[in-house]
């Protein structure tokens, strides 16, 4: 039994690996083919719009993440009927939002992109850029959705090759855009929508369009389609993670403008360099962290020991992975910045390389509490899971907002103090809810 479940949790945490890659994948391309094509500025433009993404994710996290989980308890339990309310529930909701988003990139996309980017240098192609991805809201919500249910559903093999489909569509009309169009940036955005809906499509096509399917599936439930009751059991679900998620958004938006005041463009670029590394941690983090939403889940519901094995093959899959990437960084920043198109900027790579090799083990602290979290949800301890997604991500903030007006030259141990910082509390904080229980 141990054994089946250790082969079927890794056959999950690969495809969620694989589904956080087409959640990251788009700006970690972005990032290197408008450095190498564009240049270092253009890096630090769309490193302005990931404070957008994450917003983005953050809401997804809320419902269709939190939907995610209530699904996986359902079918672990046999009630099929009860996860296609919370699906089809799900789809509805976000769905509508997103196009909420879709009128704003419409309406006013250039006020909108100036809260995020406030270097005039830098602002107009921060704007080229983060127009298609407001515009194309429905298309990334869509591609979140699609992948996290079919995933539950019994088919993550299936996320796997859809998000191989979307990296080759990403990346082939990007190239093709930037080099020969007048696009510029915004070519790189479009290769990620593109991408996003032609993997979307696939596996809708493949998943729910099969004729004489081998085992139920998910489906709109036509009796229900909303039920606000319902979406506040999804959104109490996901709080958590969405929460944290919501935090990562705030970091990244007053990181950016922190260092956009400290540092100017140059160090925005080192900023974004450095953030450009954080979606490979965030891989095995979602790869994780989804596990645990999902076959997590449905062994809570199940009961027994499975659950326990799948919380132990988290942390340690999650420490050997991160720790591993930590080492590569360590050994290599210089190429990584070359990578991103530091290459034009020779005097800006020592600084880069050394911001690199602090931000790495920040990364690995922040991908262990990350999933502590989720473990502490599906434990039941909601007050120690939201005091960690509460705080999570908002430490490094002040930390690097003091550094910053103390000694700017150490602003790049913000991360690093700032989670370390974290643990301290979160050790307090479970102690004095120890004694409590």
């Amino acid at each position: 039994m141990q054994r089946e479940l250790r082969k079927t949790y890794f056959h999950y945490v690969f495809a969620f690996i694989l589904t956080a890659l087409s959640v990251e994948l788009g700006n970690i391309l972005d990032g290197v083919m408008v450095g190498q094509i564009i240049g270092p500025d253009a890096v630090a433009a769309v490193g302005t719009t990931l404070s957008l993404l994450q917003g983005y994710y953050s809401v997804y996290v809320l419902l269709g993440g939190g939907g995610g989980m209530l699904v996986g308890l359902a079918i672990g339990r046999g009630r099929r009927d009860e996860a296609s309310r919370v699906f089809s529930t799900v789809v509805v909701a976000v769905l509508g939002l997103s196009l909420l988003l879709s009128i704003a990139g419409l309406v006013a996309p250039d006020a909108i992109s100036a809260q995020f980017c406030t270097n005039p240098q830098l602002q107009p192609l921060a704007v080229s850029y983060m127009r298609w991805m407001l515009l194309a809201a429905p298309v990334y919500f869509g591609f979140f959705l699609v992948q996290t249910f079919v995933a539950v559903d019994g088919e993550p093999g299936l996320v796997t090759g859809a998000v191989v489909v979307d990296s080759v569509a990403n990346v082939g009309v990007s190239v093709l855009l930037m080099k020969f169009s007048s696009l510029g940036v915004a070519g790189a955005a479009i290769g990620t929508v593109v991408g996003h809906a032609v993997a979307c499509l696939l596996l809708i096509i493949l998943h729910w369009c099969k004729k004489n399917p081998s085992s139920p599936r998910l489906n709109i439930s036509t009796t229900q389609l909303f039920n606000l009751s319902l979406v506040r059991s999804v959104a109490s679900q996901g709080a958590p993670l969405a929460i944290s998620s919501f935090c990562t958004t705030l970091q990244y938006f007053f990181c950016n403008r922190i260092v956009m005041n400290a540092l100017g463009k140059d160090g925005m670029f080192i900023y974004a360099v450095s953030l450009n590394v954080l979606p490979i941690f965030q891989l095995f983090i979602g790869g994780a962290s989804q596990t645990m939403q999902t076959l997590g889940a449905v062994e809570k519901g199940k009961g027994g020991e499975g659950f326990s094995q799948i919380v132990r093959l988290s942390y340690r899959f999650l420490g050997c992975a991160t720790v591993c990437i930590c080492i590569a960084l360590w050994c290599c920043p210089e190429f990584v910045v070359r990578l991103f198109g530091g290459g034009d900027r020779p005097d800006l790579i020592p600084a880069a390389a050394s911001a690199l090799r602090l931000f790495a083990p920040s990364f690995v602290l922040l991908a262990l509490l990350y999933v502590h979290m989720v473990v502490q949800k599906l434990r039941g301890r909601n007050v120690e899971s939201m005091f960690i997604s509460l705080t999570l991500m908002l430490m490094p903030v002040p930390v690097m907002w003091a550094l910053a007006h103390i000694a700017p030259e150490w602003i790049w141990w913000g991360y690093l103090g700032g989670n370390a910082l974290e643990i301290i509390l979160i050790f307090i904080f479970g102690l004095f809810m120890k004694e409590r229980r």
